[in-house]
């Protein structure tokens, strides 16, 4: 976390307080959908993309109810951080 230098201590939100992340946006395609083996609706439990070398990657932590109904689709271009 980054803190404007000048601005007051909140117990609140506020503008003077900024994320700051070390860590690229990555874009994958996605080769297979994951479906969902728990009791909770909708049908993405994670996406297998496709790195270098053919190296596979399950994401599946991070999205929102709405992300996941619909899933990306096949082939789809996805951003992870």
């Amino acid at each position: 976390m980054s803190h404007c230098a000048d601005a007051l201590w909140l117990t609140s939100r506020s503008n003077s307080l900024s994320s700051l992340s070390t860590y690229p946006l990555t874009r994958k395609r996605v080769v297979f959908q994951l479906p969902r083996k728990d009791w909770h609706t909708g049908p993405l439990e994670a996406l297998l993309l496709v790195l270098h070398s053919w190296q596979q990657l399950v994401l599946g932590t991070g999205f929102t109810d709405a992300q996941r109904m619909p899933p990306p689709a096949i082939g789809a271009v996805v951003t992870y951080r």
